[in-house]
């Protein structure tokens, strides 16, 4: 059996490509975390996160992937500190202007972690499908086209310390617009396949700190970690497994 890497389309040996890059597990070397399957609803403490061994070669993986996963890790792990721009109560505002980040690499980081979920065959990422986007996501990586109208990301941060940030978890959120969910790193992103379908109440409350080529804005809100706990707590019904899990995540913080 011959095996295709999905990145060049050429015959070569693959390996074990990771779906989230595993510097996006917190001190991933030392600690466990928690990943959770998106079509079940369990959960499982890994090391290193979920690999797909049949999508990429080395050297599209580290040479050409490897450059959006630095620009991300960069910026969000090392960085972000350095652009805190406003500051009101527990709410604090980061602002990267064009100088400080690279906005090809760092979309790209973001379209690419959906294009490798969305081609692979493994039951976490079961629900990302991007259908004919696929396609699309691979090309504007391969800067083949350019459509700044697509993959259209809004980033929240977590405050440090919380047990939420160890979440690692990507999946389609429940709307009438397709849009997907990533948490890792103590990140929340939100990434909106189709720009020219988002939702009204998004532009109007969050309209300026969508990434664009000239800025980059990350806000990080104690309210808004504490609004998405409770999203992860409607899911109680489908899950005794992460319920219970969350319960001795959260017991300590009173969330629960």
């Amino acid at each position: 059996m011959k095996n295709f890497c999905k990145f060049c389309g050429q015959e070569k040996q693959l390996i074990k490509a990771h779906i989230i890059p595993r510097h996006f597990h917190l001190n991933y070397e030392n600690e466990t975390y928690a990943a959770i399957n998106a079509k079940t609803g369990d959960w499982k403490q890994c090391k290193t996160g979920t690999y797909d061994k049949n999508i990429l070669c080395s050297e599209c993986d580290n040479n050409i992937l490897g450059k959006f996963d630095d620009e991300a890790y960069r910026i969000l792990l090392n960085d972000i500190y350095n652009y805190t721009e406003y500051k009101y109560n527990q709410n604090i505002l980061y602002h990267l202007t064009e100088n400080d980040f690279d906005y090809t690499l760092f979309r790209n980081f973001f379209i690419s972690v959906l294009w490798r979920a969305s081609i692979s065959k493994t039951e976490e990422f079961s629900n990302v499908n991007l259908g004919p986007y696929e396609d699309i996501a691979l090309k504007i990586m391969q800067n083949k086209i350019d459509n700044d109208e697509l993959f259209k990301v809004l980033i929240f941060k977590y405050p440090k310390g919380l047990e939420n940030n160890a979440i690692v978890h990507l999946s389609k959120v429940k709307a009438k617009h397709e849009t997907y969910c990533l948490s890792m790193a103590g990140y929340l992103i939100l990434i909106f396949i189709n720009g020219k379908n988002i939702p009204l109440n998004y532009i109007k409350y969050y309209g300026t700190f969508f990434l664009n080529s000239k800025n980059l804005y990350i806000l990080e809100s104690p309210d808004f970690y504490k609004k998405h706990c409770q999203h992860i707590y409607d899911l109680r019904d489908s899950s005794k497994k992460l319920i219970s899990y969350l319960q001795k995540k959260y017991d300590k913080l009173g969330h629960i």
